[in-house]
């Protein structure tokens, strides 16, 4: 069995595991990955062992355009923060038979980041991944001034943790070729319009401040050696597009109160999750119309499929690179991809819909004229 090994990064309940499950479910429909469809090359299917978790985050969402709801009600969705590590596993499986691919997603707490206990385990994590996902809140990117983005984001401590990794001696060994996605979430109050649509001047927007707070970490991967090695793309994806952020509250002593003190400031959170003691985001829907639309018609997620589309393109074009190039290319850069890729190699590449299907997902990757954004692209994906 082929394996594709994704480490999620973030910090806390920024929303990973709804974008996974929803990973699942827009790539099968928007590529229609059918296995009932007689012109499908790929089908998407998730390890047994994680249906109930998948499910229960679509649940979640849905549970919000029930008649629980009120159209008016502020909600908080960010308050039950996780605490363990988990993993699940995506399989990708060829229609016309032969072996398939997975892709195993792992997940840990964002407080993980500055607990020096889990250095190690982390590191160890970035290297054995071939694609690395920041998952970021965007509403504390914009609101405040920022003055949150920290708490929410870890942006100090994961850009010390990639930079620490993937540090010189590493990216002179087999595995150090990275695809680095950068995926803005929660941005809906940026990213969709009023009338429930995608603003490409809102995903631009979202996806330079991204840029603005990550500039330390970009830069670093922009010299030397990491130009031919680092992939990197910002992919801003709305989950729920009925969803606005509102504002911050918080809890002080186990209670609610203004996040702001007595002098007009914003109150200072430590780092560290302490449930007696922290900010939170509060949410409304956008309008009555786009609710009573979504509790008719369902609400439809935009761009969850398309960290799974980039993932397969990138590791498609090492495979394809492997097929394609002269022997002299090899000896410069195949040498390691010989070593990290044979069981993908097998899995495309006597396969006759292999350009088919990379084509196919060319056609689907959003590019800049959709908001998003590809920083860096050494291997032309």
């Amino acid at each position: 069995m082929a394996d594709i090994n994704v480490f999620m990064m973030g910090g806390r309940r920024c929303g990973k595991t709804t974008t996974l499950a929803l990973i699942k479910e827009n790539f099968n429909q928007v590529l229609h990955h059918d296995v009932n469809e007689g012109n499908d090359l790929l089908y998407l299917t998730n390890d047994p062992g994680k249906v109930v978790s998948l499910a229960d985050a679509i649940d979640a969402l849905r549970h919000y355009f029930s008649d629980d709801y009120d159209p008016f009600t502020e909600f908080v969705v960010d308050d039950n923060p996780n605490h363990d590590t988990t993993e699940t596993v995506l399989r990708v499986s060829p229609v016309n038979g032969g072996e398939s691919l997975n892709i195993t997603f792992r997940d840990i707490p964002g407080e993980w980041f500055s607990e020096p206990e889990h250095d190690d385990q982390i590191k160890t994590w970035i290297q054995e991944s071939q694609v690395l996902i920041l998952a970021i809140d965007t509403p504390s990117l914009f609101a405040e001034n920022g003055y949150y983005a920290e708490y929410y984001n870890r942006i100090m401590h994961i850009s010390e943790h990639l930079k620490g990794a993937l540090n010189g001696e590493f990216m002179n060994s087999p595995l150090s070729d990275k695809l680095l996605l950068f995926v803005p979430l929660k941005g809906e109050m940026k990213m969709i319009d009023r009338d429930g649509k995608p603003d490409v001047e809102g995903m631009k927007e979202i996806t330079q401040k991204v840029k603005d707070y990550y500039a330390s970490l970009i830069n670093h991967f922009q010299r030397g050696v990491y130009r031919e090695k680092m992939t990197m793309a910002v992919l801003p994806v709305s989950t729920i597009p009925e969803m606005r952020w509102k504002r911050f509250g918080c809890i002080i002593d186990g209670q609610q109160a203004s996040i702001f003190k007595e002098n007009g400031q914003p109150r200072y959170f430590d780092l560290h999750y302490d449930a007696n003691n922290h900010p939170y985001s509060v949410y409304i829907f956008r309008s009555p119309e786009l609710f009573n639309r979504a509790v008719r018609d369902g609400s439809t997620p935009f761009y969850c499929e398309q960290p799974l589309i980039y993932t397969l393109c990138y590791m498609l074009r090492l495979a394809m690179l492997n097929k394609t190039r002269k022997p002299s290319f090899w000896d410069k850069i195949l040498r390691k991809l010989i070593i990290i890729l044979p069981p993908i190699f097998k899995v495309f590449y006597d396969n006759k819909a292999f350009d088919e299907e990379l084509n196919r997902l060319h056609t689907n990757k959003m590019r800049r004229q959709n908001g998003f954004e590809i920083i860096q692209n050494p291997l032309g994906i």
